[in-house]
């Protein structure tokens, strides 16, 4: 509570998150999810500010799965999404003034990982993405290759 009183405004959340997984063999595998709700107060008789009662929320789900292919290699893979909502009108993004649009993001991952003693590597390619009401959806891929070296 004590740092609540640097902002201009606070807010109250409330939310459930949850996950699970297991493995079987050589594989592991889960899912989880969540769901966020925050209602926004601000301080009263501040020019060019009115969130007093604003809601937003958000929620998201996630996979995953990975397996041994060796004792010194693996691969794994993973899918998201999420959604956002803001509560706040006026955003200036091509909506109506009293709804703003919500926000989707989405993505999938793969990564494949060695190990040569000391000397860890990986290879990982990803597509992302995310769509909002009034603008065009954007994509974007991602490709890493790294190496680490452990004394």
């Amino acid at each position: 509570d004590v740092f609540q009183s640097i902002a201009t405004a606070s807010y109250r959340a409330r939310g459930v998150d949850g996950v699970i997984s297991a493995a079987r063999g050589r594989n592991r595998f889960g899912f989880g999810m969540g769901y966020a709700n925050r209602r926004l107060y601000a301080p009263r008789n501040i020019p060019g500010i009115s969130v007093i009662g604003i809601e937003d929320e958000s929620a998201y789900a996630q996979a995953f799965w990975s397996r041994n292919l060796t004792r010194v290699s693996a691969v794994d893979a993973s899918i998201f999404a999420n959604w956002y909502a803001s509560g706040l009108a006026g955003l200036g993004n091509g909506v109506t003034a009293t709804t703003p649009g919500d926000v989707w993001g989405y993505g999938a991952n793969g990564t494949y990982s060695h190990q040569f003693g000391r000397l860890g590597t990986l290879a990982s390619i990803g597509v992302y993405g995310f769509d909002q009401q009034g603008f065009d959806s954007q994509w974007s891929a991602q490709a890493l290759v790294g190496a680490r070296y452990t004394f």
